[in-house]
Protein backbone atom coordinates (compact mmCIF):
# COMPACT_ATOMS: atom_id res chain seq x y z
CA UNK A 1 0.00 0.00 0.00
CA UNK A 2 1.25 3.44 -1.08
CA UNK A 3 2.06 6.45 1.80
CA UNK A 4 0.57 9.20 -0.44
CA UNK A 5 -2.78 9.92 0.23
CA UNK A 6 -5.85 12.85 -0.53
CA UNK A 7 -5.97 15.16 2.48
CA UNK A 8 -8.98 15.61 4.78
CA UNK A 9 -10.77 18.83 3.27
CA UNK A 10 -10.85 19.79 6.96
CA UNK A 11 -6.78 19.45 6.95
CA UNK A 12 -6.44 21.09 3.92
CA UNK A 13 -8.78 24.38 4.54
CA UNK A 14 -6.18 24.75 7.56
CA UNK A 15 -2.70 24.87 5.55
CA UNK A 16 -4.82 27.32 2.65
CA UNK A 17 -5.69 29.36 5.83
CA UNK A 18 -1.96 28.88 7.54
CA UNK A 19 -1.18 30.67 3.80
CA UNK A 20 -3.39 33.75 3.55
CA UNK A 21 -4.29 34.02 7.68
CA UNK A 22 -0.52 34.52 8.79
CA UNK A 23 -1.52 37.15 11.78
CA UNK A 24 -4.56 39.43 11.99
CA UNK A 25 -2.94 42.11 9.54
CA UNK A 26 -2.84 39.09 6.77
CA UNK A 27 -6.31 39.13 7.27
CA UNK A 28 -7.32 42.52 7.34
CA UNK A 29 -5.43 43.61 4.61
CA UNK A 30 -7.31 40.31 3.18
CA UNK A 31 -10.72 41.98 4.06
CA UNK A 32 -10.18 45.54 3.33
CA UNK A 33 -8.73 44.75 -0.52
CA UNK A 34 -12.18 43.21 -1.13
CA UNK A 35 -14.19 46.16 0.33
CA UNK A 36 -11.87 48.26 -1.86
CA UNK A 37 -12.24 45.69 -4.84
CA UNK A 38 -16.25 46.23 -3.88
CA UNK A 39 -15.80 49.72 -4.86
CA UNK A 40 -16.62 50.86 -1.49
CA UNK A 41 -16.48 54.71 -1.04
CA UNK A 42 -16.24 54.60 2.92
CA UNK A 43 -15.00 51.22 4.86
CA UNK A 44 -15.06 50.96 8.75
CA UNK A 45 -12.73 48.79 10.99
CA UNK A 46 -13.05 48.12 14.23
CA UNK A 47 -10.30 45.79 16.25
CA UNK A 48 -11.09 43.89 19.13
CA UNK A 49 -10.26 41.39 22.01
CA UNK A 50 -6.86 41.21 21.04
CA UNK A 51 -6.92 41.54 17.63
CA UNK A 52 -8.55 38.28 17.12
CA UNK A 53 -12.01 40.10 16.41
CA UNK A 54 -12.48 41.93 13.48
CA UNK A 55 -15.80 43.87 12.04
CA UNK A 56 -15.35 45.49 8.72
CA UNK A 57 -18.57 47.40 7.19
CA UNK A 58 -18.36 48.79 3.45
CA UNK A 59 -21.31 50.46 0.94
CA UNK A 60 -19.82 48.81 -1.94
CA UNK A 61 -21.74 47.00 -4.30
CA UNK A 62 -22.57 44.08 -1.76
CA UNK A 63 -23.48 40.49 -2.89
CA UNK A 64 -26.76 38.28 -3.84
CA UNK A 65 -27.45 35.03 -2.02
CA UNK A 66 -25.26 33.08 -4.23
CA UNK A 67 -22.55 35.11 -4.36
CA UNK A 68 -22.48 35.15 -0.54
CA UNK A 69 -22.66 31.24 -0.44
CA UNK A 70 -19.88 30.94 -3.32
CA UNK A 71 -17.44 33.47 -1.66
CA UNK A 72 -16.85 31.06 0.71
CA UNK A 73 -16.43 27.86 -1.05
CA UNK A 74 -12.77 27.68 -1.53
CA UNK A 75 -11.24 29.11 -5.19
CA UNK A 76 -13.92 30.71 -5.88
CA UNK A 77 -13.63 34.45 -7.12
CA UNK A 78 -14.85 37.26 -8.98
CA UNK A 79 -11.67 38.65 -10.07
CA UNK A 80 -10.44 36.24 -12.59
CA UNK A 81 -11.98 33.62 -15.42
CA UNK A 82 -8.98 32.49 -17.51
CA UNK A 83 -5.06 32.01 -17.17
CA UNK A 84 -4.13 34.88 -19.38
CA UNK A 85 -6.29 36.44 -16.52
CA UNK A 86 -3.37 35.89 -14.07
CA UNK A 87 -0.86 38.19 -15.74
CA UNK A 88 -3.43 41.08 -16.54
CA UNK A 89 -4.05 41.68 -12.39
CA UNK A 90 -5.15 44.84 -12.06
CA UNK A 91 -7.60 44.58 -9.00
CA UNK A 92 -6.20 43.92 -5.90
CA UNK A 93 -6.23 40.27 -5.34
CA UNK A 94 -7.55 36.89 -6.86
CA UNK A 95 -6.99 34.57 -3.98
CA UNK A 96 -10.10 33.13 -4.34
CA UNK A 97 -9.91 31.12 -0.72
CA UNK A 98 -9.63 34.34 1.02
CA UNK A 99 -13.00 34.08 3.24
CA UNK A 100 -12.92 30.37 3.33
CA UNK A 101 -9.86 30.15 4.70
CA UNK A 102 -10.52 32.72 7.16
CA UNK A 103 -13.45 31.04 7.81
CA UNK A 104 -11.91 27.73 8.74
CA UNK A 105 -9.78 29.36 11.72
CA UNK A 106 -12.16 31.57 13.34
CA UNK A 107 -16.43 32.26 13.45
CA UNK A 108 -17.56 34.45 10.56
CA UNK A 109 -20.42 36.02 9.77
CA UNK A 110 -20.86 37.98 6.39
CA UNK A 111 -23.97 39.88 5.85
CA UNK A 112 -24.47 41.64 2.07
CA UNK A 113 -27.32 42.70 -0.14
CA UNK A 114 -26.92 44.54 -3.49
CA UNK A 115 -28.58 47.99 -4.66
CA UNK A 116 -30.81 45.79 -7.43
CA UNK A 117 -32.09 42.97 -4.15
CA UNK A 118 -34.81 43.81 -1.78
CA UNK A 119 -33.37 41.71 0.68
CA UNK A 120 -29.92 40.78 2.05
CA UNK A 121 -28.22 37.41 2.95
CA UNK A 122 -26.63 36.78 6.64
CA UNK A 123 -24.40 33.82 6.76
CA UNK A 124 -22.57 32.54 10.06
CA UNK A 125 -19.30 29.76 9.55
CA UNK A 126 -17.74 28.17 12.78
CA UNK A 127 -14.67 26.35 11.66
CA UNK A 128 -15.43 26.39 8.17
CA UNK A 129 -18.87 25.02 8.57
CA UNK A 130 -22.25 26.96 7.81
CA UNK A 131 -24.41 27.31 11.19
CA UNK A 132 -27.01 29.56 9.86
CA UNK A 133 -27.91 31.42 6.44
CA UNK A 134 -30.65 33.68 6.28
CA UNK A 135 -32.63 37.27 5.10
CA UNK A 136 -31.95 40.11 6.86
CA UNK A 137 -32.88 43.74 6.21
CA UNK A 138 -30.04 46.17 5.28
CA UNK A 139 -28.50 48.91 2.93
CA UNK A 140 -26.17 48.09 0.05
CA UNK A 141 -22.91 47.01 0.99
CA UNK A 142 -21.56 44.24 3.00
CA UNK A 143 -19.93 43.37 6.60
CA UNK A 144 -17.87 40.75 7.97
CA UNK A 145 -17.45 39.98 11.63
CA UNK A 146 -14.25 37.63 12.72
CA UNK A 147 -14.76 36.28 16.02
CA UNK A 148 -11.99 33.97 18.10
CA UNK A 149 -9.40 34.14 15.51
CA UNK A 150 -7.34 30.92 15.48
CA UNK A 151 -9.82 29.31 18.04
CA UNK A 152 -9.21 25.48 16.62
CA UNK A 153 -5.86 26.43 16.10
CA UNK A 154 -3.85 27.21 19.27
CA UNK A 155 -0.18 26.24 17.65
CA UNK A 156 -0.80 29.81 15.20
CA UNK A 157 -2.44 32.01 18.06
CA UNK A 158 0.28 30.85 21.08
CA UNK A 159 3.15 32.63 18.20
CA UNK A 160 1.11 36.19 17.85
CA UNK A 161 3.09 38.55 18.59
CA UNK A 162 1.92 40.97 21.60
CA UNK A 163 -1.17 42.86 21.47
CA UNK A 164 0.62 46.59 20.83
CA UNK A 165 2.80 44.82 18.18
CA UNK A 166 0.01 43.24 16.11
CA UNK A 167 -2.18 46.04 16.33
CA UNK A 168 0.96 48.08 14.75
CA UNK A 169 0.90 45.94 11.75
CA UNK A 170 -2.79 46.33 11.64
CA UNK A 171 -2.72 50.16 11.06
CA UNK A 172 0.24 50.04 8.79
CA UNK A 173 -1.46 48.03 6.26
CA UNK A 174 -4.86 50.43 6.83
CA UNK A 175 -1.97 53.73 6.32
CA UNK A 176 -0.95 51.71 3.13
CA UNK A 177 -4.25 51.20 1.54
CA UNK A 178 -5.72 54.55 2.61
CA UNK A 179 -2.51 56.43 1.17
CA UNK A 180 -3.02 54.22 -2.26
CA UNK A 181 -6.97 54.57 -2.38
CA UNK A 182 -7.53 58.45 -1.45
CA UNK A 183 -10.36 58.84 -2.53
CA UNK A 184 -11.58 56.33 0.14
CA UNK A 185 -13.13 57.02 3.40
CA UNK A 186 -11.10 54.29 5.85
CA UNK A 187 -12.33 54.50 9.72
CA UNK A 188 -10.11 52.13 12.27
CA UNK A 189 -10.91 52.02 15.61
CA UNK A 190 -9.45 49.74 18.51
CA UNK A 191 -11.89 48.60 20.62
CA UNK A 192 -14.36 51.18 19.45
CA UNK A 193 -11.59 53.95 20.27
CA UNK A 194 -10.83 55.75 16.61
CA UNK A 195 -7.23 55.85 15.59
CA UNK A 196 -7.20 56.61 12.29
CA UNK A 197 -9.65 58.35 9.62
CA UNK A 198 -9.27 59.74 6.39
CA UNK A 199 -12.20 61.86 4.44
CA UNK A 200 -11.48 60.48 0.84
CA UNK A 201 -11.08 64.18 -0.16
CA UNK A 202 -7.95 62.94 -2.40
CA UNK A 203 -4.60 62.67 -1.91
CA UNK A 204 -3.16 65.74 0.01
CA UNK A 205 -6.01 65.47 2.89
CA UNK A 206 -4.95 62.10 3.17
CA UNK A 207 -1.37 62.68 4.41
CA UNK A 208 -2.62 65.46 6.50
CA UNK A 209 -5.28 63.03 8.23
CA UNK A 210 -2.79 60.32 8.88
CA UNK A 211 0.44 62.43 9.20
CA UNK A 212 -0.15 66.18 10.12
CA UNK A 213 0.11 69.33 9.11
CA UNK A 214 4.24 68.79 9.19
CA UNK A 215 4.62 66.45 7.09
CA UNK A 216 2.23 67.98 4.52
CA UNK A 217 4.18 71.33 4.97
CA UNK A 218 7.15 69.79 4.45
CA UNK A 219 6.60 67.54 1.03
CA UNK A 220 6.57 68.54 -2.28
CA UNK A 221 5.05 66.85 -5.59
CA UNK A 222 6.30 65.39 -8.52
CA UNK A 223 5.44 63.20 -11.31
CA UNK A 224 6.19 60.22 -9.36
CA UNK A 225 4.34 61.35 -6.02
CA UNK A 226 5.29 63.13 -3.29
CA UNK A 227 8.76 64.10 -1.87
CA UNK A 228 9.75 65.22 1.76
CA UNK A 229 12.75 67.62 2.53
CA UNK A 230 15.75 67.17 4.33
CA UNK A 231 13.85 68.02 7.63
CA UNK A 232 11.81 64.39 6.90
CA UNK A 233 14.44 62.19 7.60
CA UNK A 234 14.03 59.30 9.82
CA UNK A 235 16.66 56.09 10.85
CA UNK A 236 14.97 53.91 9.10
CA UNK A 237 13.01 53.23 5.67
CA UNK A 238 9.33 53.05 7.22
CA UNK A 239 8.89 56.41 5.73
CA UNK A 240 9.34 55.18 2.09
CA UNK A 241 5.70 53.90 0.97
CA UNK A 242 5.92 52.61 -2.62
CA UNK A 243 2.89 51.92 -4.89
CA UNK A 244 2.93 49.66 -8.20
CA UNK A 245 -0.30 50.36 -9.69
CA UNK A 246 -1.80 50.93 -6.55
CA UNK A 247 -0.83 48.30 -4.91
CA UNK A 248 1.22 48.66 -1.87
CA UNK A 249 4.33 46.71 -1.97
CA UNK A 250 7.91 47.04 -1.11
CA UNK A 251 10.67 47.04 -3.84
CA UNK A 252 14.51 46.91 -3.00
CA UNK A 253 15.37 48.54 -6.15
CA UNK A 254 12.89 51.46 -6.19
CA UNK A 255 14.25 52.14 -2.50
CA UNK A 256 17.63 52.21 -3.54
CA UNK A 257 17.36 54.94 -6.46
CA UNK A 258 14.69 57.10 -4.58
CA UNK A 259 17.69 56.93 -1.55
CA UNK A 260 20.53 57.20 -4.12
CA UNK A 261 18.78 60.35 -5.43
CA UNK A 262 19.00 61.80 -1.82
CA UNK A 263 23.13 61.02 -1.24
CA UNK A 264 24.13 64.42 -0.66
CA UNK A 265 21.32 65.40 0.78
CA UNK A 266 20.78 63.18 3.75
CA UNK A 267 23.67 62.25 6.19
CA UNK A 268 24.38 58.51 6.03
CA UNK A 269 22.22 56.02 7.87
CA UNK A 270 19.41 58.76 7.20
CA UNK A 271 16.51 57.59 4.86
CA UNK A 272 13.68 60.28 3.39
CA UNK A 273 10.22 59.81 3.46
CA UNK A 274 8.73 59.68 -0.14
CA UNK A 275 5.24 58.03 -1.39
CA UNK A 276 5.97 56.87 -5.01
CA UNK A 277 3.56 55.79 -7.33
CA UNK A 278 4.32 53.92 -10.32
CA UNK A 279 1.95 52.73 -13.01
CA UNK A 280 3.30 49.89 -15.34
CA UNK A 281 2.10 46.94 -17.73
CA UNK A 282 0.77 44.27 -15.44
CA UNK A 283 2.52 42.49 -17.65
CA UNK A 284 6.40 44.08 -16.91
CA UNK A 285 5.79 43.10 -12.93
CA UNK A 286 5.32 40.17 -11.06
CA UNK A 287 3.52 40.16 -7.80
CA UNK A 288 3.74 36.62 -6.90
CA UNK A 289 6.66 36.19 -5.97
CA UNK A 290 5.48 36.63 -2.62
CA UNK A 291 2.53 34.82 -1.41
CA UNK A 292 1.00 38.21 0.60
CA UNK A 293 1.99 39.89 -2.86
CA UNK A 294 4.15 42.21 -0.76
CA UNK A 295 7.64 42.05 -2.72
CA UNK A 296 7.33 42.42 -6.47
CA UNK A 297 9.63 42.28 -9.15
CA UNK A 298 10.51 43.95 -12.57
CA UNK A 299 11.46 42.30 -16.06
CA UNK A 300 13.85 45.36 -16.55
CA UNK A 301 15.49 46.40 -13.46
CA UNK A 302 18.03 48.84 -14.34
CA UNK A 303 15.26 50.39 -16.36
CA UNK A 304 13.22 50.96 -13.28
CA UNK A 305 16.01 52.28 -11.37
CA UNK A 306 17.14 54.69 -13.76
CA UNK A 307 13.60 55.61 -14.10
CA UNK A 308 12.73 56.36 -10.40
CA UNK A 309 16.35 57.78 -9.74
CA UNK A 310 16.11 59.92 -12.32
CA UNK A 311 12.96 61.50 -11.61
CA UNK A 312 14.14 62.11 -7.52
CA UNK A 313 17.26 64.08 -8.90
CA UNK A 314 15.31 66.08 -11.25
CA UNK A 315 13.01 67.33 -8.39
CA UNK A 316 15.65 67.79 -6.15
CA UNK A 317 18.52 69.78 -8.20
CA UNK A 318 15.17 71.72 -9.34
CA UNK A 319 14.04 73.00 -6.16
CA UNK A 320 17.26 73.21 -3.73
CA UNK A 321 15.29 75.71 -1.15
CA UNK A 322 12.62 73.07 -0.89
CA UNK A 323 15.21 70.36 -0.18
CA UNK A 324 17.03 71.86 2.55
CA UNK A 325 14.87 74.85 4.50
CA UNK A 326 17.21 77.34 5.99
CA UNK A 327 14.50 78.59 8.34
CA UNK A 328 11.16 77.15 9.74
CA UNK A 329 7.61 78.09 8.84
CA UNK A 330 6.06 81.03 10.79
CA UNK A 331 2.67 82.39 11.28
CA UNK A 332 0.57 83.41 7.49
CA UNK A 333 -2.70 83.96 8.78
CA UNK A 334 -4.52 84.32 12.42
CA UNK A 335 -6.92 81.41 11.26
CA UNK A 336 -6.72 77.92 13.13
CA UNK A 337 -7.85 76.19 10.13
CA UNK A 338 -5.41 74.42 7.42
CA UNK A 339 -7.19 74.24 4.15
CA UNK A 340 -6.05 71.74 1.17
CA UNK A 341 -9.19 72.31 -0.78
CA UNK A 342 -7.77 74.41 -3.46
CA UNK A 343 -4.41 72.36 -3.86
CA UNK A 344 -3.97 70.94 -7.13
CA UNK A 345 -3.98 66.94 -6.75
CA UNK A 346 -1.67 64.22 -7.59
CA UNK A 347 -2.15 62.22 -10.48
CA UNK A 348 0.64 59.31 -11.46
CA UNK A 349 2.41 59.31 -14.40
CA UNK A 350 3.02 55.90 -16.20
CA UNK A 351 5.87 54.02 -16.42
CA UNK A 352 7.91 54.86 -19.48
CA UNK A 353 5.91 58.31 -20.24
CA UNK A 354 8.29 60.94 -20.14
CA UNK A 355 9.14 62.77 -16.70
CA UNK A 356 8.07 66.53 -16.89
CA UNK A 357 8.99 68.70 -14.62
CA UNK A 358 6.36 69.68 -12.32
CA UNK A 359 6.24 73.17 -10.04
CA UNK A 360 6.60 72.79 -6.72
CA UNK A 361 3.59 72.95 -3.91
CA UNK A 362 2.71 76.24 -2.31
CA UNK A 363 1.53 75.69 1.36
CA UNK A 364 -0.05 78.13 3.35
CA UNK A 365 0.22 77.39 7.24
CA UNK A 366 -1.64 79.18 9.45
CA UNK A 367 -0.43 78.34 12.70
CA UNK A 368 3.63 77.69 14.05
CA UNK A 369 4.09 74.02 13.77
CA UNK A 370 6.97 72.36 15.23
CA UNK A 371 9.63 70.18 13.45
CA UNK A 372 9.14 66.71 14.48
CA UNK A 373 11.56 64.47 15.58
CA UNK A 374 11.85 61.57 13.01
CA UNK A 375 9.67 59.11 15.32
CA UNK A 376 6.76 61.55 15.00
CA UNK A 377 5.67 60.47 11.27
CA UNK A 378 3.94 57.29 13.04
CA UNK A 379 0.47 58.59 14.09
CA UNK A 380 0.91 55.66 16.74
CA UNK A 381 4.42 56.40 18.05
CA UNK A 382 3.94 54.29 21.23
CA UNK A 383 3.45 51.42 18.73
CA UNK A 384 6.94 52.32 17.06
CA UNK A 385 9.26 51.38 19.83
CA UNK A 386 10.51 48.28 18.56
CA UNK A 387 13.62 47.82 20.93
CA UNK A 388 10.86 47.33 23.61
CA UNK A 389 8.82 44.79 22.24
CA UNK A 390 9.44 42.15 23.96
CA UNK A 391 9.71 43.66 27.07
CA UNK A 392 6.34 45.26 27.32
CA UNK A 393 3.75 43.25 29.51
CA UNK A 394 0.87 43.53 27.04
CA UNK A 395 -1.73 44.39 30.07
CA UNK A 396 0.65 47.85 29.70
CA UNK A 397 -1.55 48.43 26.18
CA UNK A 398 -4.98 48.86 27.80
CA UNK A 399 -3.82 50.84 30.73
CA UNK A 400 -2.13 53.63 28.52
CA UNK A 401 -3.95 56.84 26.85
CA UNK A 402 -2.72 57.21 23.24
CA UNK A 403 -3.12 60.40 21.68
CA UNK A 404 -3.67 59.97 17.59
CA UNK A 405 -4.20 63.39 16.97
CA UNK A 406 -1.28 65.55 15.45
Amino acid sequence: MGIIKILDEKVSNMIAAGEVVENPASMVKELLENSIDAKSTYIKINIKNGNRYVKISDNGKGMTKDDVLLSVERHATSKISTKEDLSNILTYGFRGEALSSISAVSKMSISSKTAEDSIGTFISLSGGKVTNLKEVQREKGTEIEIKDLFFNTPARLKFLRKESTEFRYIKDIVTQEALANPNISIILSFEDKEVLRTSGRGMKNTILEIFGKNTLQNVVSFPLGFLGNTSLNRSNKDGIFVFINNRPVKSKIIEEALIDGYYTKLMKGRYPFAILFIEIDPKEVDVNVHPSKKIVKFSDEKYIYDYVHDAVIEKLIGDEDFVTPSIPITNKSENNFLDVSDFTDFTPKTFKEEVIKSEPMSFDIPEPVKNYEVNDFNILDSFNKSSEENKEDTSSFENTSYNFSN
